[in-house]
């Protein structure tokens, strides 16, 4: 069975967008990256950058 990967990336892509707007996650990433040792500035832009590419969620 050959698996159309074009429809799994678009699944995908659709499953992310709905748990990126909830704002826990956003909150979660944004610690994460803090306790990973990212300085809080580059990684409030890292989340501001994912809502850009979510439309603005």
């Amino acid at each position: 069975m050959k698996v159309n990967k074009k429809a799994v990336f678009d699944g995908a892509k659709r499953y992310a967008r709905v748990i990126w707007a909830v704002p826990a996650v956003k909150s979660l990433a944004l610690t994460w990256l803090i306790r990973v040792g990212v300085p809080s500035g580059i990684a409030g832009v890292a989340i501001l950058i994912g809502d850009a590419l979510n439309g603005g969620v």
